[in-house]
């Protein structure tokens, strides 16, 4: 199975369907701050929610909840990944008939180095991820679900996901916090969540650590222990694919993977990874991204697309490619050089499941 990260685009969002009888503000705000862990614990009774059936859209509310989330900016990792790997969800989220309740991951969520690592094991199916977010059959608005605070409900996926309220009284799901709440489908109702809710399978909270295959912890600042491969500049063992990328003049590009805890990624995922020379980074920016993991990981994410591994021939028929942060690109030919967004590609040969190129310089 290719490992999933989410760059979302429904990637992962967090879905839940549950009821609402109206929705005067229809217009709810897809944004917001982030509120507190959640409080209390120990057993929880099942949730009382709105029967969808009841839910009637204003004549204000045009858009199903896929178009909906499509709108939103901060959702491209969640919309991307649901429309490119999830097609009965997809449909789901458009049918005219459908009554859910979607808790929305931003693309921030998605970012979370320990969600990547925990959506890049194999028997980890990213689909089972999102229906773990989605309720069927109502239509809940924040006002319906604080009233259930200390109950549970049961997801699309199995899965069991609490109501409770945080410290500064606001409303958590599974411990994610609601930053954007009430925003109505014609179908649905969305609410952006601040967290990935992670089944225990993918190391959630409910689970182990996320990690590896071997259900290891991911590697940190300085490349984690790896099998196989050389000896990366922060001293971890490389896997064979990062080695071979080393040995072709992409160190830099090698230290910036370590950083972000990536790991043996590049070995075990059939993913599509564009990764800079070193003459394409700018020195100041490579210091600066690779003195912190997540600011490694958000450049690198603008580098790789996990829908699959192009070998040349596939990548030069494309006229265009989207990246896992949702940003697409054109692909060109230049004289039988292939181009993304005008940077020269040039494949690196490895022996791991992704297709890496060398690129002439950082994708934005």
């Amino acid at each position: 199975m290719i490992k999933k990260y989410f760059a979302l685009s429904l990637i992962s969002a967090s879905l839940l369907a549950v009821g609402c009888s109206s929705d005067d503000d229809d217009e709810g705000d897809m944004g917001g701050g982030t509120t507190g862990a959640t409080t209390g614990g120990g057993q929880v009774t099942a949730s009382v929610l709105p029967d969808g059936a009841e839910y009637m859209a204003s004549a204000e509310t045009t858009l199903n909840l896929l178009e909906l989330a499509s709108s939103v900016d901060d959702l491209s990792t969640l919309v991307s990944t649901v429309a490119n790997n999830c097609d009965d969800l997809a449909a789901a989220l458009a049918d005219a008939d459908a009554r859910l309740t979607v808790f929305a991951p931003s693309n921030a969520a998605f970012a979370d180095a320990a969600v990547t690592a925990a959506l890049a094991v194999d028997d980890v199916d990213v689909c089972d991820v999102v229906a773990g977010h989605v309720i069927n059959n109502s239509v809940a608005s924040a006002t319906d679900l604080s009233s259930q605070v200390g109950t549970s409900f049961t997801t699309l996926a199995g899965t069991t996901v609490a109501i409770a309220q945080a410290d500064d009284g606001g409303l958590t799901i599974g411990g994610a916090g609601v930053v954007g709440a009430d925003n109505f489908a014609t179908n649905g109702v969305a609410h952006v969540i601040d967290t990935v809710l992670l089944p225990a399978s993918a190391g959630g909270s409910d689970g182990g650590e996320p990690g590896g295959e071997d259900g290891g912890e991911p590697g940190g600042d300085d490349g984690g222990e790896t099998t196989g491969g050389g000896t990366g500049a922060g001293g971890g063992e490389l896997g064979a694919s990062l080695t071979a990328v080393q040995t072709a003049g992409n160190t830099e590009f090698v230290q910036l993977w370590q950083t972000a805890s990536l790991g043996l990624a590049l070995d075990d995922n059939a993913w599509t990874v564009f990764a800079p020379s070193n003459d394409g980074i700018d020195d100041g920016v490579f210091a600066t991204v690779n003195a912190d993991q997540a600011s490694a990981f958000n450049l690198l994410n603008g580098h790789i697309i996990t829908s699959g591994a192009l070998d040349s021939d596939a990548l030069d028929a494309l006229s265009t490619v989207t990246v896992n942060n949702g940003t697409e690109y054109a692909v060109g030919n230049d004289d039988g050089v292939i181009t993304v967004n005008g940077l020269s590609v040039t494949q690196i040969g490895i022996t791991g499941n992704a297709t890496v190129y060398s690129i002439d310089g950082v994708l934005q």
